[in-house]
């Protein structure tokens, strides 16, 4: 009779974390994935994020300290279900092995291209059906709002006809003012959400850092919303049909706002990077931002583009596309 295969639980558990932890981003990264969405799903599982995680990592720490110090196991690990190497993780007896492959069952699902919201079951991340309800609100309160528009216009004609031309003009610049902030407002609710492996690396950063890029992401979103982005990289990247055209990332002391085509755009503020045509602007705080004049950078990241997707098949020639 065969000897019963030995149980490898315990030189699991006394495994570091961080000798796993590259294997899991190279799964990842060899099927087009990204560590910032190995990270993502590691938080949503563990809780661990951003500094806790380089700190776990640094510190070597075993699977089984890894788990037990977790900042919060998501109670929603209960949905994982399947098969992952060789066994079905609901029917795993022990409760830290069962981590382990609720684990390897998400990195799994990563590497065979599953949208992050499928693999973060009632994950926070935005979701198309929670837009939907999001624009119906906006949609029902833009109803009252019509009606009450409406008796003001009404009371805003009586009062013209008895007013003179001066309250008359006031009333059409309040009218347009209101008009505007509304177009602003509509085009702020249109705007697609942020990607959820962008989040994550904000998520990583100074909680100053973050609020800044997550205004950067939310105009480049707004500006550009048949964009693509994602990290790429290591850091925040949106293209045009596969063609980068605008970035950012945290460095020393500063951080980067990159157009890949930014030399073209003719703006003094923006300073050439690199051997091609890229441009930069050097932000330290949310006061460095000039919001108007980033949004005519990222118009110009439509109208003016050279082909860095090509780049390589060119052997390093970079033309123009428009």
């Amino acid at each position: 009779m065969p000897s019963a295969r030995p149980d490898p639980s315990p030189r699991i558990f006394s495994t570091a974390f961080a000798a796993v932890y590259p294997l899991y981003v190279q799964k990842a990264e060899r099927k087009g994935r990204t560590q910032a969405e190995v990270d993502a799903i590691i938080e949503w599982l563990t809780g661990y994020r951003g500094a806790a995680l380089r700190q776990a990592l640094d510190r070597k720490v075993d699977f089984a300290t890894f788990f037990a110090k977790a900042p919060r196991m998501n109670p929603q690990v209960g949905l994982i279900t399947g098969v992952v190497c060789g066994v079905r993780v609901e029917e795993v007896a022990d409760p830290l092995m069962r981590n382990i492959r609720y684990l390897d069952k998400l990195i799994d699902e990563l590497a065979k291209g599953r949208a992050m919201t499928r693999i973060l079951r009632g994950s926070e991340e935005p979701k198309p059906a929670a837009a939907k309800v999001s624009s119906a609100k906006v949609s029902a309160a833009k109803a009252p709002a019509a009606k009450v528009s409406a008796a003001k216009v009404s009371a805003a004609k009586v009062s013209a006809a008895k007013a003179p031309a001066a309250k008359v003009s006031a009333a059409k610049v309040s009218a347009a003012k209101v008009s505007a902030a509304k177009v602003s407002a509509a085009k702020a609710a249109a705007a697609p959400p942020i990607p959820a492996d962008i989040a994550a690396y904000h998520r990583g950063l100074a909680p100053a850092d973050r609020a800044l890029c997550e205004v950067l992401a939310t105009e480049i979103a707004a500006a550009l919303p048949d964009a693509t982005g994602k990290v790429w990289h290591r850091h925040p990247v949106w293209f045009l049909d596969g063609n980068p055209v605008v970035g950012y990332v945290r460095l020393k002391g500063w951080l980067r706002l990159l157009f890949w085509s930014g030399q073209s755009f003719e703006e003094p503020a923006l300073v050439p990077e690199g051997s091609f045509r890229a441009a930069e602007a050097r932000l330290t705080a949310m006061g460095d931002l000039d919001r108007v004049a980033l949004r005519r950078w990222l118009g110009k990241c439509r109208t003016i583009q050279w082909d860095y997707q090509n780049l390589a098949k060119r052997k390093g020639r970079l033309e123009r596309l428009r």
